[in-house]
Parts: C-alpha cells; structure tokens; sequence
C-alpha cells in the first residue's frame, strides 16, 4: 500500500460489499444494484490500476464499466446458484416488468419471462464492456494482457448465455477449457503485434 500510494477507499468501499451481503439478498432497482457494484466490484479494478501506476480519473472510470459489466454477467450466469444461496441480484423492477415471480423459482420454473429479464440485463453488460474497452490502449504493456482477456472472458460468457437462449438454470454456462486457451492465445497474439487496444476482445457472436 505504501510503495504504491494505494488510498483506503477501494479497501473501505469492499468492506461495504461484505457487510451489505449479511443482510441484503434482493435488491429493488437498477440503480440498487449499480450501487452493489460499485462496492464489490468496482474497486477491483481501481486496485489493479494503483498498481500499474495509471489509476487516473479517466482510466478509473473506463475500469468501473468494465468490473460492473463482470458482475453484472456473473449475477446472469449464476442465477440458479444465487438463488440457491437465497439470493437473487437481478432487481425486481425488471423482474417485475417483465411478469417474473419468485415462486417460479421455488417450483424449479424458468420460463420465457425470467429469460426476458436475463437477456435485458445480458445485453446491459455488453454495453457496459464496450464502454470500458478503451481502457485497454491506455493501460501499461504489462497490464494490457490481463485486461484484454476479463473483457473477452467476460463477453465469451455472455456468448454462452446468448446461446443458451438465456436458460441459466436448466444449466449453468460456462466457457470452456478450450475456448479459454483460444482466448488467451488470441491475446498473446494481439500483444506480440501490438494490437491488443485496437481490437475488440470478443464481439457478440463471435468465436473464442
């Protein structure tokens, strides 16, 4: 922390996140759930960024939509888990417009209006990845690598849960061994040609 001038803020703004998971388990709005993220995942990123020596206003910003649109495609992904655990973060202003009740759930239910509310919320989380790709070209060398592939890692997920038909609860998706080595050869590959911020880390539809 010392050696490199790390606040307390992103360690207080965790210790939040942990707190609020005693007693929070639904969240209401949108808005609510944001502000979850800003807690839980958000300093994530600012952390790495104090360590690469670049946590600027703007480059903080760009590593909040990227740590967002993480969660928010792990709260996707696992809704069943979540559920299990007695949580549920997809907020029930969605929940609600789309016809989704909990007690569907509870009867082992996951119809067309649960996954209305899973793609909705899919499709925010690659807007939100788009917005922080930029970050990736304004990080140092060494760090460009590791965020090229959460971005990509995080875009392959939602992939599989686009591919899926958004049914995450008849089975979990996952992004596999193999496409996770694609991936990463694939970032190897942009880093050596030095094009790791100038292509996208995995567009909608495409292949690992």
């Amino acid at each position: 922390i010392r050696e490199y001038e790390i606040p307390r803020e992103p360690f207080r703004q965790l210790l939040v996140a942990f707190r609020q998971d005693q007693h929070v388990t639904r969240y209401e709005t949108e808005g609510d759930l944001f502000d979850y993220c800003r807690s839980s995942a958000n300093p994530v990123g600012r952390l790495v960024l104090y360590l690469g020596r670049c946590c600027d206003a703007e480059n903080a910003a760009l590593a909040d939509h990227i740590c967002t649109a993480l969660q928010i495609a792990n709260f996707c992904q696992d809704v069943r888990r979540d559920w299990e655990r007695g949580r549920i973060y997809l907020p029930r202003e969605t929940r609600e417009r789309c016809g989704c009740r909990e007690q569907q759930l509870a009867a082992g239910v996951f119809d067309d209006a649960w996954r209305a509310v899973v793609a909705y919320h899919a499709a925010g989380a690659e807007v939100l990845f788009a917005a922080g790709e930029p970050l990736v070209a304004r990080l140092p060398r060494e760090l460009q690598l590791d965020v090229w592939l959460f971005i990509a890692g995080g875009r392959a997920i939602l992939r599989k849960i686009r591919e899926a038909g958004y049914d995450v609860w008849s089975r979990r998706p996952v992004v596999g061994k193999r496409a996770q080595l694609g991936l990463l050869a694939r970032g190897g590959w942009l880093k050596l040609c030095g094009r790791l911020g100038q292509v996208r880390g995995a567009a909608p539809g495409a292949g690992a």
